[in-house]
């Protein structure tokens, strides 16, 4: 079925605009800032913050911690129902979240949605066939089956453009390039398109970055870096300030600063000797009580990143002067259940047209029991339910109430006491 024709002519003109190949310049374009910086190259970097991700070491630390986590959970499909008696272990969907793309593989899968949601507030997955043509993924307009997909694909949110006529979504421009990804230029329908999105207020139409949030702490951290690297490359000296009782002429005023630039020449090499003519006088300037806090400046930016990044605690990213083992423990749990499987949710429900296109009775669900902090906090459930069923209360109801995701007893519904226990009479 041509599903441009069943959307009417602005339908048809906008899917008769996609782009079969992309052309990109072949000549040598100047190095940007961040590709300087990626190279080495200190000559053509600024000192501002341009890509977070890639030059502040907390944001790439807790969204990659995120990243990681979910990508460790395993991804079950199971029919029926969620719980863990009817999963498929054979198939073509549990083929396809084996591996989504063949250039993607699950772990990488999962990463780039997660990287997505901290870095832009939103992902993008598209749905291909055999032969890499874009897929109907979900048709509430159209209200026709769709065909299940043979790879999945995720999306850069920045080349993404939202095409919007009479307060209506008619679908995304997707801006594609040789180098940026296996997806050329074009159109692509509302329906081609799985848009998942964290709330923005400002913008209806895309997610709100927790990055934007953190971006303050991260600039400030870097400045913080950038501070330090000048220091140690002075041989944590601040400078000098030359004062003389006379005014020097341009000549000598060249000569001073030629002489003191080639006694500090590098981290790790001695100071040379200094000679100054008569009058001269070297002045040190020392460090201010604000450059002195810089390093609890930047725990406190670390803080606040990670807690714009899905409420990482920072045992997770690695630090853990501030906890002992208990503590961590704790948090790892914390992070489990308040940060990770909210997330995984998230993830389900945007996923769920796909799962559905190869069935309408299939659940696909993230594995949360597999993850070995659960496992315990569920032991030691076991052990509360354990107490509670010799005072008389159902197991079905206990396994309700505790949530051990056990399953359901035809028993279940009735209380036993030990027989052992006799009433006591005066």
């Amino acid at each position: 079925m041509n599903l441009s024709l069943n959307l009417g002519p602005l339908a048809l003109s906008f899917a008769a605009n996609r782009s079969t190949d992309s052309t990109i310049s072949q000549r040598a374009a100047p190095l940007t800032p961040a590709q300087a910086w990626l190279r080495g190259d200190d000559s053509c970097v600024t000192h501002n913050l341009l890509s977070p991700y890639q030059q502040s070491v907390w944001v790439y630390t807790a969204v990659s911690a995120l990243a990681q986590t979910v990508s460790s959970i395993p991804f079950r499909i199971s029919r029926g129902d969620r719980s863990g008696e009817n999963i498929l272990t054979h198939g073509p969907i549990v083929d396809l979240f084996n591996r989504p793309h063949p250039y993607l593989d699950r772990f990488r899968f999962w990463e780039f949605i997660v990287t997505w949601y901290c870095l832009r507030g939103e992902t993008f997955l598209v749905a291909l066939d055999r032969s890499q043509n874009i897929l109907p993924i979900h048709s509430p307009r159209l209200r026709v089956s769709v065909s299940p997909p043979s790879s999945l694909l995720v999306l850069n949110p920045d080349q993404l453009q939202h095409l919007v006529e009479n307060l209506d979504l008619l679908g995304w421009r997707f801006t594609g390039s040789r180098l940026g990804g296996p997806l050329p230029s074009m159109d692509l329908l509302p329906e081609e398109v799985i848009h998942d999105f964290l709330p923005n207020p400002y913008l209806f139409w895309r997610g709100l970055s927790p990055l934007s949030v953190a971006l303050l702490a991260a600039q400030t951290d870097y400045a913080s870096a950038q501070f330090m690297k000048g220091l140690m490359f002075n041989n944590a000296d601040t400078g000098v300030i030359v004062r003389t009782s006379q005014q020097l002429s341009d000549e000598q005023r060249e000569s001073l600063k030629a002489t003191l630039q080639n006694r500090k020449c590098s981290a790790g090499t001695a100071d040379r000797p200094l000679v100054l003519s008569d009058g001269a006088e070297i002045i040190k300037p020392t460090l201010s009580s604000a450059d002195l806090q810089f390093m609890e400046n930047r725990k406190m930016n670390r803080q606040e990143i990670c807690a714009a990044f899905f409420r990482i605690p920072q045992t997770m990213v690695g630090f853990t002067e501030d906890a002992n083992r208990a503590v961590a423990e704790q948090e790892s749990l914390n992070f489990i259940e308040n940060s990770i499987t909210p997330l995984c949710t998230r993830i389900e429900a945007a996923i769920e047209p796909i799962v559905k296109s190869f069935g309408r009775d299939l659940f696909g669900w993230f594995d949360l029991d597999s993850i070995p902090i659960l496992q315990q906090a569920r032991r030691s459930r076991i052990e509360t339910a354990v107490k509670l069923f010799s005072l008389g209360y159902p197991a079905n109801a206990i396994n309700k109430t505790l949530d051990l995701g056990l399953p359901h007893l035809p028993w279940g519904d009735k209380g036993y006491l030990p027989t052992k226990l006799q009433e006591v009479k005066g």
